[in-house]
């Protein structure tokens, strides 16, 4: 099912388009915990944009919109990925290499990396225009590095 993120904005929080801010992420939820599946982390995926409460990034995985996920963004070169709880608001279709557009809501942080969320403007390289060949270029680059993670724990 494919949500219609067009129309009206119902966003509270500044859009910012970014360059260079990639993220892994595995599938969560309810079934997962309760079957004690443990869901690996796949490549990393560009992101688009992204707000303190939430982003949109490229994806290969046709995400349902209501599925939890549980991410790694790294936001800046130098620092560690910040470890988010995240929910499925929308999913759209893509192009290319990324098949699918998914927009996610933050559910879940620690207090640390909610801070940082807080000044993500500060944190992120803004992108200017639409370059999704840069976003490809940078994807294929860095799809094999391992990361460790914030998680504020």
């Amino acid at each position: 099912m494919e949500g219609n993120h067009e129309g009206t904005e119902r966003r509270r929080d500044e859009r910012i388009a970014c360059a260079g801010v990639f993220l892994t992420y595995r599938k969560s939820g309810f079934l997962t915990k309760l079957l004690g599946l443990k869901a690996g982390w796949g490549r990393p995926v560009p992101v688009r944009n992204i707000t303190r409460n939430g982003l949109c990034f490229l994806s290969r995985d046709a995400l349902e919109p209501g599925q939890q996920v549980t991410m790694a963004v790294k936001l800046a070169h130098k620092k560690p990925p910040v470890r988010v709880e995240a929910q499925v608001v929308w999913r759209d279709t893509g192009d290319g290499m990324s098949p699918f557009v998914v927009g996610v809501s933050f559910v879940k942080m620690s207090p640390r990396v909610r801070k940082v969320l807080d000044h993500v403007d500060q944190v992120v390289v803004r992108r200017k225009g639409k370059d999704s060949a840069a976003w490809r270029f940078r994807a294929r680059e860095h799809r094999n590095k391992m990361w460790g993670t914030l998680d504020g724990r």
